[in-house]
């Protein structure tokens, strides 16, 4: 169980709906799990979300490339997203949600 990055309700890992808060939660590009406040970093290409230790282990294993948008990435070049609130609140409003919090 990880934590949902809106309410902080424990959430499977592989949920991507929260049943406390009822929000659509975005995933990870390099693992498929819901993304968590603490591990979220994002491709500096595509600024797809990723946590930050699944995404740096995809870039060991397939040639340092995103897997969403295929473009080299270094390592170095991510960087944890201090306060990733505001992608919350874009993510819901684009899916049609309005419940972000």
């Amino acid at each position: 169980l990880t934590l949902c990055p809106y309410c902080k309700f424990k959430v499977p890992e592989t949920e991507l709906d929260c049943a406390s808060c009822k929000n659509m939660l975005p995933f990870c590009i390099a693992s498929g799990y819901h993304m968590t406040l603490e591990d979220w970093t994002q491709c500096p290409h595509c600024e797809f979300p990723a946590l930050m230790p699944k995404l740096t282990a995809v870039l060991n294993v397939n040639g340092s490339k995103c897997p969403m948008c295929s473009k080299k990435i270094e390592a170095k070049q991510l960087k944890l997203v201090e306060d990733p609130r505001g992608y919350l609140k874009t993510y819901n409003s684009s899916s049609g949600d309005d419940k972000a919090q």
